[in-house]
């Protein structure tokens, strides 16, 4: 009913829409890219509005005020600067436009550079080797991502998520397990509801897309100052709220509701607040829907928040953040009510960090940051003669990290930077499993408690006008077991013209295993036995080559990689299962290797290898079109020395994005919006069975896949801008043509034949928001 009356307020809205067109300013900041430090007296130009021209400020802060609502492209220019454009950036009438832009020493002297509001220029997530950056505005209009950023960052090259259930990144064919997550510059647990321990997926994520700065996405080779990850790296920084004006948010759907407001402590400090609350709203489906009730054992309960405190001071900024969220699922197999599946997670994170300029070229940031992550994943199965089996599996980490990092812009050819980060993990499994109505059960309690130590060194350097090289080394060392591991990383640049280059990285990672994978184990009169405290780090040698060009306005990236690892955590004993492998977890819906007892070694091997595009164009403001594709194979080595095809091995995967605007010229200030997404993928790989014998082939492990993932998701909205508020009204289809994506199938040995288990199909969701800008105070 409620979502029913913000529809019909909406457009009580937009009848009421004024003569006048609604105006908002566009602020922020431009910093030295080296330093960090505020740039003085750099010229902020509105290209496609004469007159527009703003300089910032001792700070580096910038605004320009009462702008009309709509799409702009600034330009920024400064004498020791290469200049850098910001194109077809939007304001509304419900928020301030916020902008941090970052400037290159203008050391080198290729060509005069010129910026027009038609020359387009290379987008941001292109301009890494290795990198992706996720653009928040863009990422709003990707249809069917469930405002879930994991499921943005897999429309990237590299990138696939054939399950529709799960959020899990399978980069590169490689195991989500290797991906590690960056809060503000500190490793997190994994921020997701519906987490399984030790993996870095889960239902949906925790951070929401309203309160993300930035996320940039790093598929391999990684710079030095990241460590304790081996297939990518997710580093998230939340933005700080309006220091100038309060603003407030509202949306809602028939999928979640979300409240957020932001605004400034004090104008004349430019202190300020983010705080955002999430609930989903699947219980209130529950209690509507006969359908679900009969799927769904229990009223589903998922909340989250996010709060960040920004306070500058005069040689820097102090922020304090939190975020957090519960989830808390039973599921039904069919109508069986005696058949359950037990889904509960909690994540919480508090955290502080203070950055100190020392001086014009040089800062300390120091950070601090608590961080407890709870899971219970099970299932129930009622067997004939009132028999019921109960196997669950509770996990609690709890970790406290602090680090510190030094930079120092040495000259406009070089620049420091080094930094040290020590962790400190406790992790509990309490491994359940009942027997009723005998009550005959066993309970495995098992604890552990280890440090991480992590230091990096990093040096930039421009040798030449059109090279750049960035060399450093990562060391780790791990208390658990006294293992060291020291990484070298390279990574350079080479200009080829003023629209294309060439960049090769070249770096050795390392990651612990999960901890559940170090309480894994069994019992000995009652009481627990751990048997893999001794293994050590996996390890991976990445290369990966890059070019990069503009064409006619068009962006590519064409980007190959040969991936090596080793020291994977392998059973060496033939009874135990083939499929086992490090670069197989996460398989299984996340919880495959928790309830192992064997000893495991680090004798595994693999291999990835693969070719990946981009392809990103806009057009005349309204329209921009995005295009990733990549082919590769993923492999593995066991005790055997056989090598097989990974559980994550599609071969291949594409997406195709679209999105365009249409004034509307019956309705004042309100344009409408459409996207399209088609994403593809190689089928999951399974277990195959000899249709003559009824037997699992053993001799070929995931050798073959499902039918190919396909699907098509669309969004179609209108937005409008009223004065001091804008709102939107769209309706997000995913899975538009019902495709039937196989989950999983199992084998029927009395029919001798697969029962496939089908993946999310028609899924429409109609969402309603606003946003509400207040007045200065």
């Amino acid at each position: 009913m409620m979502d029913y009356l913000f529809i019909l307020l909406a457009c009580c809205c937009c009848s009421l829409a004024l003569a006048q067109v609604p105006t908002q300013s566009i602020q922020g900041s431009i910093t030295d890219s080296e330093s960090g430090k505020g740039i003085d007296s750099v010229r902020v130009e509105v290209l496609n509005a004469p007159g527009q021209v703003v300089y910032t400020s001792k700070d580096g802060s910038f605004s320009l005020g009462r702008m009309p609502v709509g799409r702009y492209s600034l330009a920024c220019y400064h004498s020791e600067y290469a200049p850098v454009n910001r194109l077809n950036v939007q304001i509304t009438s419900g928020k301030a436009l916020s902008l941090n832009i970052a400037l290159e020493p203008a050391w080198y002297n290729l060509q005069t550079v010129t910026i027009s509001a038609e020359k387009s220029a290379q987008p941001e997530a292109l301009q890494a080797i290795g990198r992706h950056r996720l653009n928040m505005e863009q990422g709003k209009f990707m249809p069917g991502t469930l405002a879930d950023p994991s499921r943005m960052l897999a429309r990237f090259p590299g990138v696939s998520n054939p399950d529709d259930s799960r959020n899990h990144l399978v980069v590169r064919g490689n195991s989500p397990v290797g991906v590690s997550w960056y809060l503000e510059g500190l490793p997190s647990l994994n921020p997701n509801h519906f987490a399984n321990a030790g993996n870095s997926g889960g239902g949906i994520n925790i951070l929401n897309p309203y309160t993300i700065e930035s996320m940039d996405f790093y598929t391999g080779a990684f710079p030095a100052s990241f460590g304790n990850a081996l297939s990518a790296v997710v580093d998230v920084s939340l933005r700080k709220g309006n220091s100038s004006q309060r603003e407030h948010h509202f949306r809602t759907s028939l999928a979640d509701l979300q409240l957020g407001t932001e605004g400034p402590f004090s104008v004349r400090h430019k202190a300020s607040y983010l705080a955002v609350y999430r609930r989903f709203n699947l219980d209130l489906a529950h209690r509507l829907s006969p359908l679900l009730r009969q799927h769904i054992g229990n009223a589903p309960n998922v909340q989250d928040f996010t709060v960040k405190l920004h306070f500058p001071h005069q040689n820097g900024a102090t922020a304090w953040y939190s975020l957090g969220g519960v989830s808390d699922l039973v599921l039904r197999e069919a109508a069986d009510a005696g058949k359950q599946t037990y889904a509960r997670s909690a994540s919480w994170v508090f955290g502080l960090k203070d950055v100190r300029f020392l001086d014009h070229n040089s800062y300390v940031k120091s950070q601090l940051a608590y961080s407890l992550a709870k899971t219970g994943n099970g299932r129930t199965d009622e067997r004939a003669n009132d028999i019921r089996i109960e196997r669950i599996l509770h996990t609690r980490e709890h970790k406290i990290s602090t680090r510190i990092d030094y930079n120092r812009k040495l000259s406009a050819f070089s620049t420091l930077r080094a930094g040290i980060l020590g962790s400190w993990l406790y992790a509990r499994n309490i491994r359940n499993t009942h027997i009723l109505p005998d009550s005959n059960s066993q309970v495995r309690d098992a604890h552990i408690d280890y440090g991480l130590v992590q230091a990096y060194m990093q040096w930039k350097w421009k040798p030449l006008a059109r090279m750049q090289i960035q060399g450093g080394v990562h060391a780790l060392f791990f208390s658990l077991n006294q293992a060291f591991r020291l990484e070298p990383r390279l990574r350079a640049s080479y200009l080829l013209s003023a629209s294309s280059s060439l960049a090769f990285a070249f770096g050795q990672q390392s990651q612990t295993q999960p901890s559940s994978l170090y309480l894994t184990g069994g019992l000995n009169h009652d009481k627990p036995y751990l048997n893999n405290l001794h293994l050590g780090f996996s390890e991976s040698t990445q290369w990966v080559f890059t070019y990069q060009t503009q064409l006619a306005g068009t962006a590519i990236k064409i980007e190959g990689y040969y991936l090596h690892h080793t020291h994977i955590p392998d059973f060496k004993d033939p009874r135990q299962p083939k499929s086992f492998s490090g670069l197989n977890l996460g398989y299984d819906f996340g919880d495959d290797f928790q309830w192992i007892s064997g000893k495991l070694d680090n004798t595994g091997t693999g291999r990835s290898y693969g070719i990946e595009m981009t392809i990103e164009k806009s057009f005349e403001q309204t329209a921009w079109i995005l295009l990733t594709g990549s082919l590769y194979e993923a492999k593995y080595k066991g005790f055997q020395d056989v090598e097989r095809n990974t559980a994550f091995n599609g071969n291949y995967a594409y997406n195709l994005m679209l999105s365009k605007e249409w004034p509307l010229a019956w309705k004042k200030n309100a344009v409408l919006v459409g996207s399209l997404s088609v994403s593809g993928a190689g089928g999951r790989r399974y277990h195959p069975v000899n249709p003559s014998t009824g037997v699992y082939e053993e001799d070929d492990i995931f050798a073959a896949k499902y039918k190919a993932y396909f699907r098509t998701d669309c969004k179609i909205g209108i937005q409008q801008n009223l004065p001091r508020f804008s709102h939107e009204l769209s309706l997000d289809v995913r899975n538009v043509f019902n495709t039937r994506n196989v989950l999983y199938a199992t084998y029927n040995f009395r029919r001798q034949e697969y029962e496939a288990y089908y993946q999310l199909g028609l899924l429409p969701l109609l969402v309603y928001q606003v946003n509400f800008s207040g007045r200065k105070p």
